[in-house]
């Protein structure tokens, strides 16, 4: 019986430490190349780290840079991977708890990270400085398409660059919660976020909602003191003037 014993016991250590020590490239055939694509890795499938990640959005691939992360194996068994994630490049950060839903589903939890606002410009046509930081209870995607975002984005030290000027903008938050109800153009739950000015002398207030692929967009823009001239030009292109200041309001479509 113990002769029969050990070959059994052999057979399962060597298939434990053949699990224990997967190597990390395991998890570029697990992880969806339409959401992330990553090289350069090392260590094991649990706990890696790959040299180079980029991560898919609505604007083109954003570079994370250099990626770590330990998986729970017992996320695996439900067949929901998590993994606690850290990615660094330069002065960007990122770290949260990121979960693949099947498909192009993915959901981020405890996320905090730091941008510079001049990544914007694959978004919108316009020279942006400052910081962007974010820190998040949820934010939820699929398709490539925000389902659920619980947080704060701030925006810090921003500024506007104009041919041969900048000009000083603020500094800005926005809070993000479930919508109280339905949006009447699509009919589901849908992303609000309320924006804030921490500092500064353009005050923005107003909010943003997002359902599906369609958005709006709502600011009040004022000022105590006159804006400089090309600031107020460029906003009068995108804004309604006021007595007090502009009102930007956007509706629109995410294209595909």
């Amino acid at each position: 019986m113990r002769k029969a014993l050990v070959p059994l016991l052999l057979a399962f250590g060597c298939l434990l430490a053949a699990v224990v020590l997967l190597p990390a490239r395991l998890a570029g055939w697990v992880l969806p190349p339409s959401a992330i694509v990553a090289d350069g890795y090392a260590g094991t499938l649990w706990r890696g780290r790959a040299a180079r990640a980029l991560v898919a959005t609505p604007g083109g691939y954003f570079h994370l840079g250099g990626l770590r992360w330990e998986l729970s194996p017992l996320s695996l068994l439900l067949a929901r991977p998590t993994a606690t994630v850290e990615a660094a490049w330069a002065d960007q950060r990122l770290a949260g708890t990121v979960t693949w839903r099947g498909g192009d589903s993915l959901r981020l939890r405890d996320a905090r990270f730091a941008v510079d606002a001049a990544l914007l410009k694959e978004v919108v046509p316009v020279a942006l400085r400052g910081r962007i930081a974010g820190d998040l209870a949820q934010l939820a995607v699929a398709e490539g398409l925000v389902q659920r975002l619980e947080g704060r984005l701030t925006w810090e030290r921003a500024a506007w660059d104009a041919p041969g000027s900048s000009f000083a903008l603020g500094s800005y938050a926005v809070d993000f919660a479930p919508a109280a109800g339905r949006s009447q153009a699509e009919g589901q739950d849908a992303v609000q976020g309320e924006v804030l000015t921490l500092a500064g002398p353009l005050e923005a207030a107003g909010t943003l909602v997002l359902a599906e692929r369609r958005y709006r967009i709502d600011l009040t823009l004022t000022s105590e003191r006159s804006l400089p001239r090309p600031l107020a030009e460029a906003l009068s292109l995108l804004a309604t003037p006021t007595d007090r200041g502009f009102r930007l309001v956007l509706d629109g479509e995410l294209q595909r």
